[in-house]
């Protein structure tokens, strides 16, 4: 299937899975440079589970809170309704036992 001149480009979100189970959490570039949250699928949450996004590409690069932390909840889509633009890079920290998908463009 290829693009037409009237799609914007919006109907296929690049992912990547947030594996984590060891109850201390991880911090992963999940993209550089510009782009769009579309969704968090949270599929385990679990030992006290946190996550916050960060428009930026490394741990303490000084980019802007895209999302404070949060605790997320098992089996939930956190779709956003429209794409969250950011322009350095998303950057994904979690604490506890966290296992699921971040879509975005």
């Amino acid at each position: 299937m290829s693009l037409t001149s009237n799609d914007n480009g919006l109907n296929y979100a690049n992912f990547l899975g947030i594996t984590y189970s060891g109850g201390t959490g991880i911090s992963v570039c999940v993209k550089s440079g510009s782009g769009k949250l579309a969704s968090i699928m949270v599929c385990s949450a679990t030992t006290t589970p946190t996550l916050k996004l960060i428009d930026g590409i490394t741990l303490g690069s000084g980019g802007s809170v895209i999302m404070p932390v949060f605790t997320p909840v098992s089996g939930t889509n956190y779709w956003f309704g429209a794409p969250i633009l950011f322009q350095n890079g998303l950057y994904l920290e979690s604490g506890g036992s966290v296992i699921g998908t971040v879509a975005y463009f």
